[in-house]
């Protein structure tokens, strides 16, 4: 029997550990550049996804990036501009290297807003 509870501490154990390092943050978006921008963006080691009260000003070319001072890893283009959303990270990317989602304008390279992850 204690080997059996032993076994099942460890297991919770592992999972915990396992569930932190997967977790990079989440934030709230600002607008930025008289843009308006607003919601949760969340990051994990697999995706971004934007909460359900996202919604984003329009532009021609919006994607969603992550970055630190300015945004620098394109992640994918937006689908929409309000409503949860999810996108895959792309292979490779490490989460651990960015402290920012944005959504920014790839075309007229504007960023539109930012969510500073914690």
């Amino acid at each position: 029997m204690f080997e059996t509870i032993r076994r099942s501490l460890f297991m919770v154990l592992w999972l915990g550990l396992m569930t932190i390092g997967a977790h990079a943050g989440s934030g709230s978006f600002v607008g930025v550049e008289g843009e308006s921008v607003r919601g949760i963006a969340t990051v994990t080691s697999s995706s971004v996804k934007l909460s359900s009260n996202f919604k984003s000003s329009s532009g021609p070319d919006l994607y969603v990036y992550l970055g630190n001072k300015r945004p620098s890893k394109i992640i994918a283009r937006l689908r929409r501009l309000s409503g949860s959303q999810t996108y895959a990270l792309p292979k490779g990317v490490d989460i651990s290297k960015y402290s920012a989602v944005y959504i920014h304008c790839k075309r007229y390279n504007h960023t539109y807003g930012r969510a500073r992850l914690r």
